[in-house]
């Protein structure tokens, strides 16, 4: 197996590779399969693509070659490669299959993730923030609060020595009152 250098891009990943049997005196095989397993795992399963780069067959009978090429059980992970030629005499002595898988990178998911950390994050410092208001607020009333005991002080000690005051000119009053009826 023949893992050649992958790319990778905002969006997607691409990566290709071969796979293959040469031909082994006295072996032929009607079906052979190979496990790959990609260099980059993939968000989710690829797009894969199979090309016949080298092929040494041979027919048995007079006809045509009958085979097939599949990618088959494809994951995030890797596949399996199956070649496998009919049973009208045709026989594979050795062959090299390139392939290339084509996948995303899950930016859609990425983009999820990333967002509901921002939401989350978002919402913690909004929650400071205006927990930091709130606090400044409190203070400001807890600090117009004083002020208005304050005032209120005052004002019970202007009340009360207003009604000193009145109970003083009542006294006074009184005072010259007896003294003219005399």
């Amino acid at each position: 197996m023949n893992n050649e250098p992958h790319m990778r891009t905002n969006v997607m990943t691409v990566e290709q590779g071969s796979v293959e049997w040469k031909y082994e005196k006295g072996k032929e095989y009607k079906d052979r399969e190979f496990e790959v397993t990609f260099r980059t795992r993939f968000c989710n399963p690829p797009i894969v693509q199979l090309a016949i780069e080298h092929l040494d067959e041979c027919l048995h009978k007079w006809g045509s070659l009958k085979f097939e090429i599949q990618a088959k059980k494809i994951t995030t992970s890797g596949m399996v490669v199956r070649v496998w030629a009919e049973s009208d005499g045709s026989i594979i002595y050795g062959c090299r299959i390139r392939w290339l898988a084509i996948g995303d990178d899950g930016v859609e998911s990425v983009l999820l993730t990333k967002l509901n950390a921002l939401e989350g994050s978002l919402k913690a410092g909004v929650a400071e923030a205006l927990k930091g208001l709130c606090q400044e607020q409190l203070v400001a009333i807890d600090a117009r609060m004083e002020q208005l005991a304050e005032r209120e002080r005052q004002v019970a000690e202007l009340v009360a020595a207003a009604q000193r005051h009145a109970e003083q000119a009542q006294t006074a009053h009184d005072a010259i009152a007896a003294f003219l009826k005399r």
